[in-house]
């Protein structure tokens, strides 16, 4: 009996002195989360310094105003004029090959073994045809490697951001702002649903091009499972391509033979969108409607081709590319995407540029 009470004692003094230790160290402790690739991470907390490899996570970070701890980026998001904070930032690769040994450098750069909470950010899904880019990819690049803790967070697909921004507010210790995002895009979603109500009897046809760098015998789309896909559905609209992979090849002859109501041909920038005009947008517009057979498609003879922003249809400003495209599908809908927009941009603490935009032509507001 004296010996289990003195084993017990035992066991709450060295708890206690382990709690002391904690304390000692800053506070700090282990958390655990699952990130999106199904893995369950240990992340040392607080986070002392991000390593972010994809844009969405970086635009996540900035939103929940912790982008003084991103300390390294893939190059590409140095160009980002909406992410200005990154500037200075050091390069680890391009989004077609990440330096690994620049990480480990950036997370020994006080001349420690390594800073504890020192978190890689990287795509938890994702493969391009140079390559995966996905955290078991970063994960296994990275295992030479100590102190540097992936985690895989997308923020590109509609069904998970939730979920997603949840995982970072708790990683950077900022849950109330993340709930507040959270609250803000179920919002924005509901008004297009509210202004859509009632269409899905005269879903219109629309076509997605990624790209057309292929010729007309290699034209991206976007299939069932994507992202795009998905804002389709929820637009109250019949993706072409639904019944294709996520990403899939067409030929110019395939999509002529679905004609469409509606095309949408995606356009990458670093910018703010573009000003009135843009010369390269409207080469883009031209040659698809100058496509041949064009002349035949319901979507040509209305006027109904557009150019869009890459960037508003994947990722955390979904709900404005959403608002967008349920105003090209439904004309007649009471929608102004142009105001969700706005809010978005006013999130992330930036104002529009005058005159520019994210669609060409502008949808009739």
């Amino acid at each position: 009996m004296m010996f289990g009470l003195m084993a017990s004692w035992a066991v709450v003094l060295c708890l206690v002195g382990a709690g002391s230790a904690l304390l000692e160290q800053g506070g700090k402790s282990p958390l655990a989360l699952k990130d999106s690739s199904g893995r369950t991470v240990y992340v040392e907390t607080p986070v002392q310094r991000l390593i972010v490899l994809n844009p969405e996570a970086a635009e996540a970070v900035k939103i929940l105003g912790c982008t003084d701890l991103i300390a390294g980026v893939v190059e590409d998001l140095t160009r980002k004029s909406y992410l200005p904070e990154l500037r200075g930032c050091r390069v680890v690769g391009t989004w077609r090959e990440y330096d690994f040994e620049e990480m480990a450098r950036i997370a020994t750069a006080d001349g420690k073994d390594g800073p504890e909470g020192t978190a890689v950010i990287s795509y938890a899904s994702f493969a391009h045809g140079s390559g995966r880019r996905d955290a078991f990819m970063v994960e296994e690049g990275l295992s030479p490697f100590q102190n540097l803790t992936v985690v895989g967070l997308d923020f590109f697909s509609p069904e998970r951001l939730e979920e997603e921004m949840t995982v970072l507010g708790r990683l950077l210790q900022r849950e109330g702002a993340a709930r507040e995002f959270i609250e803000w895009n179920r919002e924005a979603q509901a008004r297009v649903d509210a202004a859509v109500h009632g269409q899905a009897g005269d879903r219109a046809a629309v076509y997605f091009e990624g790209s057309s760098r292929g010729g007309l015998g290699e034209l991206w789309t976007f299939g069932n499972g994507s992202a795009i896909d998905r804002l389709a559905v929820m637009a109250k609209g019949r993706n072409v391509a639904r019944g294709l992979d996520g990403s899939s090849q067409v030929q110019w002859e395939w999509v002529v033979a679905q004609d469409p109501d509606v095309i949408v041909r995606l356009h990458s920038t670093d910018q703010l969108g573009w000003a009135a005009g843009n010369e390269e947008v409207q080469s883009i517009r031209r040659e698809i409607m100058e496509r041949p057979g064009s002349e035949g498609l319901s979507a040509v003879r209305d006027g109904r081709v557009y150019v869009a922003s890459w960037e508003m249809f994947f990722g955390l400003d979904g709900a404005v590319g959403l608002g967008y495209l349920a105003r090209v599908l439904h004309p007649q809908a009471d929608l102004d995407p142009e105001q969700v927009q706005r809010e978005y941009l006013g999130i992330l603490g930036l104002e529009y540029p005058p005159g520019n935009r994210v669609m060409d032509p502008w949808p009739g507001l």
